[in-house]
C-alpha cells in the first residue's frame, strides 16, 4: 500500500525565498568587491584568492561563484577607474590645459590602484584591451585642444602619454621594495616636463582645478 502526500507551497513563500537568495548574491558580491579593493591596494593585483575571500568573510567557493579568476575580478574593479577617467576627460576637454590636468588626475589615480598600469599601457594581459581602448579614447578626445594651444612638446601624442604610466608604476614598485619614502610628487614633475611644454602644476586633483 502506498500513501501519497501532496505538499502545497504558498507562492508568496517561494517568491520571498527567491528574493532573499538574490539579496544574498548581491550582498556577497559587494563584500567581495570591497575586500578585493582593500587587498589589491595592500598587496597588488596578484593577491591570492583565498586572502580576498577571507577578508570578505566568505569562502573561496563563493568567490569563484562570482568571479572565475583574478583577472575577471580585476576587470570589474578597473571598470570603475576607467569610468572615472572618462568622466574626468569630459570635464577636461573644455580647458586649454585639459590634457595636462587629465594626465595628472590619471597618474594620481594609478598610484593608488596597483595593477592599473596594465590598462594604461594598453596591455592585453587578462583581456583588458577594451578597457585600455576606452582610456586611450578619453585621452585622444583632449588631444586636439592640447595641440592647438601648444601644450605638448612637439611630436608627443597619446601613445607617449600612455607609456608614461607603466614607467611611473615601475618606479613606485622599486621604491616600495627598497623602502624609500613616497616620491609621487617628483614623478608628477618629471613626467610632466617630459611630455608638456608648460610649467608643471603644483598638483592636479581634478581636471580643470588644481589643489593640494
Amino acid at each position: 500500500m502506498y500513501v501519497f502526500w501532496t505538499v502545497w507551497i504558498c507562492p508568496d513563500t517561494v517568491a520571498r525565498v527567491d528574493t532573499d537568495q538574490r539579496s544574498d548574491v548581491v550582498r556577497n558580491r559587494a563584500r567581495l568587491l570591497s575586500a578585493a579593493r582593500r587587498m589589491f591596494a595592500e598587496f597588488g593585483p596578484d593577491v591570492p584568492f583565498d586572502r580576498i575571500a577571507a577578508d570578505a568573510g566568505l569562502s573561496r567557493t563563493t568567490l569563484h561563484r562570482h568571479f572565475a579568476n583574478r583577472d575577471e575580478l580585476a576587470a570589474v574593479l578597473f571598470q570603475e577607474n576607467v569610468a572615472d577617467i572618462e568622466a574626468a576627460a569630459a570635464r577636461a576637454s573644455a580647458s586649454p590645459d585639459g590634457l595636462s590636468d587629465l594626465f595628472h588626475f590619471t597618474l594620481q589615480l594609478q598610484l593608488g590602484v596597483p595593477g592599473f598600469a596594465r590598462i594604461l599601457s594598453r596591455s592585453d594581459v587578462g583581456g583588458f584591451s577594451s578597457l585600455a581602448e576606452r582610456v586611450a579614447a578619453a585621452f585622444s578626445a583632449c588631444l586636439p585642444g592640447a595641440e592647438r594651444s601648444g601644450l605638448l612638446h612637439p611630436g608627443v601624442g597619446v601613445e607617449d602619454i600612455l607609456i608614461a604610466f607603466p614607467m611611473a608604476d615601475a618606479a613606485v614598485i622599486e621604491d616600495r621594495i627598497a623602502g624609500r619614502p613616497d616620491r609621487s610628487d617628483r614623478l608628477h614633475g618629471l613626467l610632466h616636463r617630459a611630455l608638456f611644454a608648460t610649467a608643471e602644476p603644483e598638483r592636479c586633483c581634478e581636471p580643470g582645478g588644481r589643489g593640494d
